[in-house]
């Protein structure tokens, strides 16, 4: 149901920019402007958009949670479709409701591995445990620290890189509804 409806919303709003183009286009007949005119401005602003949207790099700066080892060693949980090779700078934030602050910021120090964690990491609440919680195993990647020191476990905010504005839109909105049908 959610994908459907997320899928509606994403057809509406490109219906936006078609009939600004369409109300254009009659404007223009009803100027008496040639057919070769019209088109040839349809196709240049085509191509603008599509050159933009492909040439525009966007940051990508997904966020997951953390967790510390019974050794110390401080794990960054791989978000899915996220390739652990590219991850760059992490910063590691306190577990909050509201606010996150920085408490540590270091990198990927380490290949990728799974690791078992609490279904509860990095979750602001913290409820009296009366049953018995199975972790789950999870693929991760170490951290070393450059700065700060790393609590029992939080939020993470990787830095993996840019893609075009094209690619940003798609990867979070699209393909995801997309995946859901």
């Amino acid at each position: 149901m959610g994908a459907v409806l997320l899928l509606g919303m994403l057809g509406y709003l490109l219906t936006i920019p078609l009939r600004a183009l369409m109300r254009a286009m009659r404007t223009a007949i009803a100027s008496g402007v040639p057919m070769w005119r019209r088109l040839l401005g349809s196709a240049a602003l085509s191509a603008a958009t599509w050159g933009l949207l492909a040439a525009v790099p966007v940051p990508v700066h997904p966020t997951t949670v953390y967790v510390t080892d019974a050794h110390g060693a401080v794990l960054v949980v791989v978000p899915r479709g996220t390739d652990p090779s590219r991850i760059g700078d992490i910063t590691l934030q306190r577990a909050g409701m509201l606010w996150h602050p920085r408490v540590a910021s270091g990198h990927a120090c380490g290949p990728a591995r799974d690791v078992p964690v609490d279904p509860g990491a990095g979750s602001p609440i913290l409820l009296g445990r009366t049953v018995a919680v199975l972790p789950v195993r999870r693929r991760a990647v170490p951290v070393c620290l450059t700065s700060g020191r790393a609590e029992e476990s939080g939020y993470s905010t990787l830095s993996t890189g840019h893609v075009s504005a094209r690619r940003w839109l798609y990867l979070p909105f699209v393909k995801p509804a997309i995946d859901r049908l």
